[in-house]
């Protein structure tokens, strides 16, 4: 399992385009050239959730936002 945090908090909006209440990534804990590994917190994503679970588009939301923070801080590594 991965514990490391490069990005978290406020920084991580630095590298997604969405703000509160959409903000579905909460940490990248690992950003390679091809690849990257973030962290989704359900309990604070109350927009996407229904009689306590996660929908399925809060999954597709935090994806498409992986996507987002994996193209801005990739490049950054990747010199």
């Amino acid at each position: 399992m991965i514990k490391e945090v490069l990005v978290s908090g406020d920084d991580v909006i630095k590298h997604i385009p969405q703000r509160s209440p959409i903000v579905m990534v909460h940490e990248l804990n690992h950003c390679g050239e091809r690849s990257a590994v973030t962290t989704l917190f359900p309990s604070r994503c109350e927009l996407f959730k229904e009689n306590g679970k996660l929908l399925e588009a809060g999954l597709v939301e935090h994806m498409a936002q992986s996507c987002a923070i994996h193209a801005s801080f990739a490049p950054t590594i990747v010199s």
